[in-house]
Parts: C-alpha cells; sequence; structure tokens
C-alpha cells in the first residue's frame, strides 16, 4: 500500500539522528529554554546547512493551523518525554517524532502528562497514561496493520490524523531562525 507520506519514510531513511517535536501553547523562548538554548544564535539556516556546524542545533517554525514545531540535526532531546513534559507543564500539548539508526518512537504529552508513546516500528510497545487512547487513528493510518504503508510514512498519516499537523518537506528543510542547543 502506498501513502501520500511515502516521501516522509524515504526522507527519514536519510536524516539519521532527526526530531520533530511539534507544541501548541509554549511559545519559541519556552521551547528554547527548555531544550537549553537561550536564543537564536545560528541566525537563520536551512536544514543542510545546518549540516556545516559542528554543534546540535534546533531550528523552529509555525504551521498555519498554529503549531509551533522544531526541527533538530545532531539531536535527538525532543524524543525524551520528560523533556516534552517540561515543555507542556504550564498547559499545552506535544507531539515528537524522533529517528536514529536504532531507534524510531512517537510521543504525546498534553499539560505535563505523558500521554502515549510508542516505537513507530514496532507500535504495539507502547507507554504512557492512556496507551489504548488513539488505537482507532493508529490503525486507520496503517501502524497497525501488516498491509498498511510503511511504519515511517503512516506515522506522518496519523500524527496529521489526529493532531491536524501536516508534515512537509519544506517545514524540515526551509530557512528557519536556528540556535545551538547543549549536547
Amino acid at each position: 500500500m502506498t501513502s501520500r507520506y511515502s516521501w516522509f519514510a524515504d526522507w527519514v531513511d536519510n536524516h539519521v539522528m532527526a526530531t520533530l517535536t511539534a507544541v501548541k501553547g509554549p511559545d519559541a523562548a519556552r521551547v528554547l529554554a527548555v531544550f537549553g538554548s537561550t536564543g537564536f544564535d545560528q541566525s537563520e539556516r536551512t536544514l543542510y546547512e545546518t549540516f556545516d556546524l559542528e554543534t546540535p542545533t534546533i531550528r523552529i517554525g509555525t504551521t498555519a493551523g498554529g503549531w509551533l514545531y522544531a526541527v533538530e540535526q545532531r539531536t535527538v532531546k525532543g524524543g525524551d518525554h520528560a523533556l516534552l513534559q517540561r515543555l507542556t507543564s504550564d498547559g499545552g500539548e506535544a507531539v515528537a517524532l524522533c529517528f536514529t539508526p536504532k531507534i524510531d518512537v512517537f510521543h504525546y504529552c498534553k499539560n505535563g502528562e505523558h500521554i502515549l508513546g510508542f516505537d513507530i516500528l514496532i507500535p504495539d510497545f507502547r507507554y504512557g497514561s492512556e496507551q489504548q487512547a488513539l488505537d482507532q487513528q493508529m490503525h486507520e493510518a496503517g501502524l497497525l496493520t501488516r498491509d498498511g504503508p510503511r511504519p515511517r510514512a503512516a506515522v506522518a498519516d496519523f500524527v496529521e490524523r489526529v493532531f491536524g499537523l501536516t508534515i512537509t518537506r519544506s517545514m524540515l528543510e526551509d530557512r528557519l531562525p536556528c540556535a545551538t542547543i547543549p549536547p
């Protein structure tokens, strides 16, 4: 089965150590602070321009749907549900997709609570306070079926279905305000 997010599965295959974190509620200053940065010290950069930096970075943008999103390069801090819990502890919600050579993970936190986390490649492996809360949407996106799209494409579809967050190549790669973050 093909998916309109097949490009995303291919993109992830070519971009190891990347994390996409999206939040509603916290502003850019709070996101930077929780990630350990004090400001946009690298001006604006594309994803590929961050490759030339020899330090972990985070680039921040916003979507038309009201999500503030952060794209990390050379770090996977957003893949830590404890960080997402801190990020949303004053209200709001956060979704993260984290990809490394060995781990592909999804997290959802709301109001400081870790609602759901799962291994994208083995979505039956779950944790969080409401592990079964989004079963229907996971199934509809093809995460829980063997004949569904590739798992990384299916998780992008899942994020759009549940949270209204459409992942695009431009949000991952285009020029955005950039900050150094500690490893």
